[in-house]
């Protein structure tokens, strides 16, 4: 079975201040899911281009801590 985007639901997403995006998302009634990324960053000239979210820092690991309980409210429903 090939992947269907419009099957793919955003539940709920966060962006940090360092651009990093962290959701949770579900997938055809599915388990909910915590995607980590894409990281947006910002362009020269104005607006953001995105890139892969890569290695976390110390200072995004903590916000992601933050975030947590969060996460897991809206994974537990």
């Amino acid at each position: 079975m090939a992947y269907d985007p419009s099957k793919d639901v955003e539940l709920k997403a966060w962006r940090i201040p360092t651009g990093l995006q962290i959701s949770v998302n579900q997938y055809n009634g599915g388990v909910p899911k915590l995607r980590i990324g894409p990281r947006f960053i910002p362009k020269a000239g104005g607006g953001e281009t995105m890139t892969k979210a890569g290695g976390l820092t110390v200072e995004e690991v903590k916000v992601l801590a933050v975030f947590l309980p969060d996460v897991l409210k809206v994974m537990e429903g």
